[in-house]
């Protein structure tokens, strides 16, 4: 069976316009988002897309890839000196370190076809997303630098802080996690303290918050004396399904007793 063109990974006709190629790449990424789609092959299927599109919607090596005799076919290299003279101002190849050198990487795509391009250093954006949004995943608009357009971006869920995501050749984002007022992730756990007094600390507590999955949780502290800095780890509630929620643990002693209150601490410990 033939290799898909890159055409038909995205659904495209050949004539495709830029406009209906970023449209059908946007409704790719959101049915292959993790969140979204429970097939097996999705993060296979994405890669494809992003590999395809990122050929497609670059004029020069989509150029490259409708017409593969300017720059080789079947594993065959291109004719170098023709192809620097055509992209890059008449020097042949042999030349080109003379001029200071050039920074260029080969592709390959399907059926056998070699693409030269020259490669920039894409513009990155910082864009800042919550913790929340990291974890279940999210789509967020950014304006493209130089420009009034406006590219959805599909963050997968469980993304890193400071991971950059590639969105066109020259064009990446990378992603900041804002800081949470309840937790810190480390890994696929979450860390979260939690102030206890004398007296919930010697005979138990229970205590509630909102996940990161928006779901209400109670957490019940029975059975153990908890002291000052300890930490207690809940499986299965951290950042992923894998990971832990640890809690950990400070104690407000009282500033003052009574005398009543001394007899009484006397007696039981």
């Amino acid at each position: 069976m033939s290799k898909k063109s890159f055409y038909d990974i995205l659904g495209v006709s050949s004539d495709v316009s830029d406009a209906d190629l970023k449209k059908a790449y946007r409704q790719l990424s959101l049915k292959y988002h993790p969140d979204r789609c429970s097939d097996p092959d999705a993060a296979h299927m994405m890669q494809q897309v992003n590999e395809a599109y990122e050929t497609l919607s670059d004029p020069v090596l989509r150029q490259q890839y409708d017409n593969p005799h300017m720059v080789g076919v079947n594993g065959h290299p291109p004719d170098m000196n023709m192809f620097f003279q055509q992209m890059f101002g008449g020097f042949p190849f042999g030349q080109m370190f003379e001029h200071g050198g050039i920074n260029i990487e080969i592709v390959h795509g399907p059926g056998g076809a070699t693409f030269i391009r020259q490669r920039t250093r894409p513009t990155v954006v910082q864009i800042s997303i919550t913790l929340e949004q990291a974890y279940a995943g999210a789509t967020i608009p950014v304006s493209k630098p130089g420009s009034s357009e406006v590219e959805i971006i599909v963050i997968p869920a469980g993304i890193n802080n400071g991971q950059t995501m590639p969105v066109a050749q020259d064009f990446h984002v990378c992603v900041n996690i804002s800081p949470h007022h309840l937790f810190q992730r480390s890994g696929n756990d979450l860390y979260t303290k939690k102030t206890l007094t004398l007296k919930e600390a010697l005979c138990g507590a229970q205590f509630s918050f909102i996940h990161l999955n928006g779901k209400n949780l109670t957490l019940h502290i029975s059975n153990a004396v908890v002291s000052p800095g300890a930490k207690k780890s809940f499986q299965g509630m951290g950042f992923t399904q894998e990971g832990s929620l640890v809690v950990e643990f400070d104690v407000v002693f009282p500033t003052t007793l009574s005398q009543e209150q001394r007899d009484a601490l006397m007696t039981v410990l």
